[in-house]
């Protein structure tokens, strides 16, 4: 302990001057106030005196304490057990169940003894509190080591005792991991190594979302240890009713057999699937044999009407290259007398062929109504006028009375979609369209795809162009005979791929809906046991500026129809809700949220799968165990090795104690007992002045 001031030492001397001059005065010579003092009572207090000013000039100078405090940090050791499913998949699960957990307590009071010890259970999630179940989904090494890393690193950290099959299904390899310091691991395998009889479905194959009345496919891979000569069937079901089978004959001791199914989409929805495989006896478990999965089934085939004033062959042209499309219906309508207007909002789009008519001004007028987007198509027949009425970002300036061939070429500036360079070069050299003869200017909110080339000049002059603003999108296409264009790329390449991209680009881009509601909800339509399901929302304003300051609500119904409520949290300026894990099965939600006097709503469909992880492999992973020791450092033992331990660690010479020093700097000041020291020689010197008769 040492006392240091913020100011020179050289004061303490005029200190103490200053307060040996003050007590002379006081106390060095008799005068009319110390006369009745004694000689040594004289002495006394000009001790008193002196000592209470020096203090009082010393604490001037801001003296500070200065401690130095030792401490000995024994070595930490983290004791990391593994409790994922795998651990007890196994033939040793007996003794993984019944007995490792009292060896691993064993071992957790041995070293405490010599070192300080923390205990983590890890798997899908971290715990800190010792349980005996073996029941977490799958198995994150990367999530335990982020743990070390972030919390115990800088510290003496002696290594790291893991107790684990070596088997991992999340996160990263933990061989690669990069902590900011070495970590030194002692592990210890747990679980069988040997290959046991088992048949299981390793994995399962398939699309996520298929078109309703379609025919998709199904692989299904299986895996077979100590099954050679023997045979299986492997079975796909759908609500208890067997749908598909076919039998596989395993050749020899440890084999991977694929199957491939082809199911059919014959209602929409999503669907749950089932593979079975069967069990063979002696079979290790039973529990890999089979697996569910869901394929969602839609039927939102986006109907498309060709809407024309009377027959024509570019109807046919255009109905060809879109009608192929599995996920387009498409809808041929001519408009006679007779005929009554269609309710364009039946339709995802409504290609218009040749209304350049007056008769045709209340067609225009309930397709621009119906907010359904449009492509207009207009040829040399039509109404110059009438064409600026359907389209009026198109400016046309002529009288319609002669008629121009052009072809069309590919303008390189468009960027609305992506349409290939070859498939322009094949356009550019088809036969060219008939269309009226006058100028053509686009306003901005029309940007083109093709332009008209008279001969080889290449004008800025439109033939197919787009809006790229408004309340829905509408495009138009100019000129006639395009179904020309479809018979000669036939002719020139073998097929109709160029005109069909063509047709088919516009007509997505056009029914491609852009999301503009104020009130969205973000989720997985699809998850597994495994993972916690989660949400998403937002709410805007008329403005449409983020906010979240009214409650949003959901309402969450599984398939019995037993419901439950939760509120979302605020996250930032927008919400979230983590349902954690849930029982396998298909749920509907309803959340729902007011903002004044408007009520906004939203529903969806999520499913959650019954993926059991950790039965995919059970054979115990020793030899990452050993390379994860080996390459730390550390050391490899089996579970019935394990309380070999402790005398392992105590032979690492590099484990030690660690001395720290701490140095502590307090103003002296701030001593409690100074105050009471100063009180008791005032108070003594004033006393004995008074008792002695001195004022």
């Amino acid at each position: 302990m040492n006392i240091i001031t913020e100011h020179s030492l050289w004061f303490i001397p005029l200190c103490l001057l200053l307060a040996a001059a003050y007590a002379y005065v006081l106390y060095g010579k008799v005068n009319k106030s110390n006369r009745t003092f004694s000689k040594n009572l004289r002495y006394a207090l000009f001790g008193l005196r002196f000592i209470t000013v020096f203090t009082l000039l010393f604490l001037l100078l801001n003296p500070l304490l200065k401690t130095i405090t030792e401490e000995r940090e024994k070595p930490l050791f983290i004791v990391a057990a593994d409790k994922s499913k795998s651990m007890i998949l196994n033939g040793d699960s007996t003794f993984i169940k019944n007995e490792l957990p009292e060896k691993t307590a064993a071992l957790k009071a041995a070293l405490e003894q010599d070192y300080r010890v923390e205990y983590i259970e890890f798997g899908s999630n971290i715990n800190t509190q010792p349980t005996d179940s073996f029941q977490q989904v799958y198995t994150d090494f990367e999530q335990l080591f982020q743990t070390i890393n972030n919390k115990y690193i800088y510290g003496n950290l002696g290594g790291s005792i893991i107790i684990s099959d070596g088997l991992y299904n999340r996160g990263q390899n933990p061989l690669y991991f990069n902590f900011d310091r070495p970590v030194r691991f002692f592990t210890v395998g747990a679980g069988d190594t040997t290959a046991r009889r088992d048949v299981a479905v390793k994995r399962v194959i398939h699309n996520d979302i298929v078109f309703f009345e379609s025919t998709f496919p199904v692989e299904v891979d299986v895996a077979a240890d100590r099954c050679a000569g023997e045979s299986a069937t492997v079975s796909i079901y759908q609500n208890g009713e067997e749908l598909k089978r076919e039998s596989i004959t395993f050749d020899r001791k440890s084999e991977l057999k694929s199957v491939r199914f082809n199911l059919n989409a014959d209602e929409p929805g999503i669907k749950r699937y089932t593979v079975k495989v069967t069990h063979l006896d002696n079979e290790l478990i039973y529990e890999n044999n089979e697996r569910d999965f869901y394929v969602e089934v839609i039927d939102n085939r986006n109907k498309i009407l060709l809407l024309g004033s009377s027959p024509h062959p570019d109807i046919g042209a255009f109905d060809r290259a879109l009608s192929t499309v599995k996920t387009y219906e498409t809808e041929v309508k001519l408009l006679t007398n007779h005929t009554q207007t269609p309710d364009f909002t039946d339709y995802s789009l409504v290609i218009a062929f040749h209304l350049g008519d007056k008769k045709y001004d209340g067609v225009i007028q309930n397709l621009k109504e119906s907010k359904v987007p449009v492509l207009w198509k207009f040829g040399h027949r039509d109404d110059i006028n009438r064409i600026g009425t359907a389209v009026p970002a198109l400016q046309i300036n002529g009288n319609g009375n002669k008629t121009n061939d052009v072809n069309g070429a590919v303008n390189s500036a468009f960027n609305l979609f992506t349409y290939e360079k070859s498939y322009g070069e094949v356009l550019s050299g088809l036969p060219p369209v008939e269309l009226s003869l006058a100028d053509y200017e686009l306003s901005g909110s029309l940007t083109s795809l093709l332009v008209q080339q008279v001969g080889k000049v290449k004008t800025q002059q439109p033939l197919a162009a787009y809006s790229t603003s408004g309340e829905f999108k509408y495009g138009v296409i100019l000129g006639e005979g395009y179904f020309r264009w479809r018979q000669h790329n036939y002719l020139n390449e073998g097929n109709t791929a160029a005109f069909d991209d063509f047709i088919r680009k516009s007509a997505a881009y056009l029914m491609t809906v852009e999301d503009r509601s104020r009130f969205r909800v973000n989720y997985e339509p699809r998850t597994s046991t495994a993972v916690p399901v989660q949400f998403g929302a937002e709410l805007y304003n008329k403005s449409f500026e983020l906010i979240n300051e009214p409650d949003v609500d959901i309402t969450i119904k599984n398939k019995q129809g037993e419901k439950r409520d939760f509120t979302f949290a605020r996250s930032g300026n927008k919400y979230s809700l983590n349902r954690g894990r849930m029982e396998p099965g298909e749920y509907l939600f309803e959340a729902r949220t007011a903002l004044g006097n408007e009520q906004f709503e939203k529903t969806g469909l999520f499913t959650v799968e019954n993926i059991s992880i950790e039965s995919e492999a059970t054979r115990a992973d020793f030899n990452l165990m050993r390379n994860l020791a080996g390459s730390s450092g550390g050391q490899f033992v089996t579970s019935r090795e394990m309380d070999q331990l402790p005398d392992l660690i105590s032979n690492e010479t590099s484990i030690k104690t660690v001395l720290r020093e701490f140095t502590k700097f307090s103003d002296v000041i701030e001593l409690k007992f100074l105050f009471f020291l100063f009180l008791f020689l005032i108070s003594l010197e004033w006393f004995t002045r008074k008792y002695t008769g001195g004022y």
